[in-house]
C-alpha cells in the first residue's frame, strides 16, 4: 500500500478539507484484503465526516482489478454480488445528497445489477 493510501491519513486529508469547507470526492477500493466490516467502518467515517462539515459531494465504490503490471497480478477480483453490495451498503449509510458511484467500465457486464444496488 502507498503512503497515500494509509487510512488514518486519508481520513485526516477528508477532515482537514471539510474544516477548510472543500467539496470532496472520495471514496473506497474492494479486493484489496479489506473485511466487510472494515468496509462499514470506512462508509461510517465517511458519513461522520460529512455529517460534521457537509463537504462530501461522492464516494465512489471501486473494485480492484488484476493487471499483469501490478504487484497483486494473481489476486481475485470481488465478484459482481459484493461490489452491489456495499453499493447498497453505502446507499443506505451515507446520506442523501451524497452521490455513490460504482465505476461502470470497471464493470462493464453489471450495470443493471449496480443500477439496482443504488
Amino acid at each position: 500500500m502507498g503512503p497515500d493510501k494509509e487510512p488514518g491519513l486519508r481520513l485526516r486529508m477528508l477532515r482537514e478539507a471539510g474544516e477548510l469547507q472543500i467539496p470532496f470526492t472520495t471514496g473506497l477500493l474492494l479486493g484489496i484484503g479489506e473485511t466487510l466490516a472494515e468496509r462499514v467502518d470506512t462508509l461510517l467515517a465517511i458519513r461522520d465526516l460529512h455529517r460534521a462539515y457537509g463537504h462530501v459531494q461522492e464516494v465512489i465504490v471501486q473494485n480492484f482489478r488484476a493487471k499483469p503490471t501490478i504487484r497483486r497480478s494473481d489476486a481475485p477480483e470481488p465478484a459482481a454480488d459484493d461490489i452491489a453490495r456495499t453499493v447498497a451498503v453505502a446507499r443506505l449509510l451515507l446520506d442523501p445528497e451524497v452521490s455513490v458511484q460504482a465505476p461502470p467500465n470497471l464493470s462493464p457486464a453489471d450495470h443493471a445489477l449496480l443500477l439496482a444496488a443504488g
